[in-house]
């Protein structure tokens, strides 16, 4: 049996990767896709869902820093600490904004 080497140059080589990559990041970045949509849903539910949560007076009624003053624990923070979810929402939201572009 013959054994059939193929001899592709550098140059060819890289050309070929460059226009797959250019097609590839063509059909990605063209189209509103599902991922993006469950994307933004999935934001605005949880943003939602925490608001009503918190402020709403849904599940309970009872705010983070009540529960966090009620029951004292050796690992329960500062009720001032809980303002850290404000940036995690913040940057959530960038996320979310920047897989539309």
């Amino acid at each position: 049996m013959a054994k059939v080497v193929t001899v592709v140059s550098p140059k060819a080589d890289q050309a070929d990767r460059t226009q797959s990559y250019a097609k590839t990041n063509a059909r990605a970045g063209s189209k509103f896709n599902i991922n993006n949509a469950l994307n933004i849903i999935g934001y605005i539910s949880s943003l939602a869902t925490s608001y009503l949560g918190a402020i709403g007076g849904w599940f309970g009624g009872i705010s983070n820093a009540e529960l966090s003053s009620k029951y004292q624990t050796l690992i329960t923070p500062n009720a001032k600490y809980f303002g850290i979810w404000a940036a995690i929402f913040l940057f959530q939201g960038f996320f979310v904004v920047a897989q539309l572009l």
